[in-house]
């Protein structure tokens, strides 16, 4: 019993939602929670369900990026076929070619698709921390 006091305490620093609450009640109900240890778990369940929602809304934001690119792809290459290989541009006193300014924005596109590999791969190297956790505490 005192161990689900100090789960119930534990709890009740945390905003819990109706189905939380319903999953909570099933697990004490259930006599899974035999030492203290146990409810630290719990805290990290809910960590690991906050994080895998963020990597979840980062897969979609890179879909779209990459939804972006080839279109972006696409347009550059109708855009290539009217211009001028030899043509150049002046931005502030350089000259830059028109091929150049065409597929700048790809390897923009292309550039924030890598960083968001980076942060994902980041985001599962947290969640696979996590997991290891709660390996080690069952």
């Amino acid at each position: 019993m005192p161990e689900k006091a100090a789960f119930f305490h534990f709890y009740s620093a945390f905003c819990l939602i109706p189905g939380e609450i319903s999953g909570l009640t099933v697990v004490c109900r259930s006599n899974l929670l035999h030492s203290p240890n146990y409810v630290l778990l719990l805290g990290i369940f809910k960590t690991w369900h906050k994080e895998w929602g963020h990597l979840q809304s980062v897969g979609s934001y890179k879909y779209n990026f990459s939804v972006a690119l080839t279109i972006s792809f696409f347009l550059s290459g109708v855009l290539s076929l009217h211009s001028n290989p030899n043509r150049c541009l002046v931005f502030w006193n350089l000259f830059v070619r028109e091929e150049l300014v065409i597929l700048m924005c790809p390897v923009l596109i292309m550039s924030i698709l890598m960083g968001m590999m980076v942060y994902s791969s980041s985001k599962e190297k947290t969640l696979r921390d996590l997991l290891i956790q709660i390996s080690d505490m069952v």
